[in-house]
């Protein structure tokens, strides 16, 4: 279609799976969670557009599957404060019932501890995902790729 594709810094490199996400949620009617259990992925990073829609419904999608999931706050947005605000507060009530939100600098700075090898980063690979949950684009890609963003 036509204005469809990757932002260049999130583009797929050769041999990760890309998977292609016909309605908000993440999981429905995708290859999406088959292809996070056959990696052995159990935790998922979330952003995109909008937090208020696909990215939650990905989470809530997610959670229920059992995935632990990790909103990123300043890696989403909504198109008004106030929703933006509730999505945010709803993922943080009842201790963190479908996952935790933390800032990208918060989340760059765990990722340092990592050093940069290519052992730490198939464990990575194993621990982490990057799922971009947007209307334009659903993206699997390493969380330690921000890093060098």
């Amino acid at each position: 279609e036509d204005g469809w594709d990757f932002t260049p810094e999130l583009a797929p490199r050769a041999g990760e799976p890309v998977v292609d996400k016909p309605s908000y949620g993440g999981f429905s009617l995708t290859s999406l969670e088959l292809t996070l259990r056959n990696r052995g992925i159990k935790n998922l990073v979330l952003v995109g557009l909008a937090a208020q829609v696909s990215v939650h419904t990905t989470m809530r999608q997610a959670n229920d599957r059992g995935f632990e999931c990790l909103l990123v706050s300043d890696c989403v947005a909504s198109l008004a404060a106030d929703v933006y605000l509730s999505a945010l507060k709803q993922v943080k009530m009842q201790h963190g019932v479908f996952g935790a939100v933390a800032t990208s600098e918060a989340l760059l700075q765990s990722l340092s501890v990592f050093p940069d090898s290519l052992a730490a980063q198939a464990s990575l690979d194993q621990a982490s995902v990057l799922v971009a949950a947007s209307s334009e684009v659903m993206a699997v890609a390493q969380a330690k790729r921000l890093k060098s963003a």
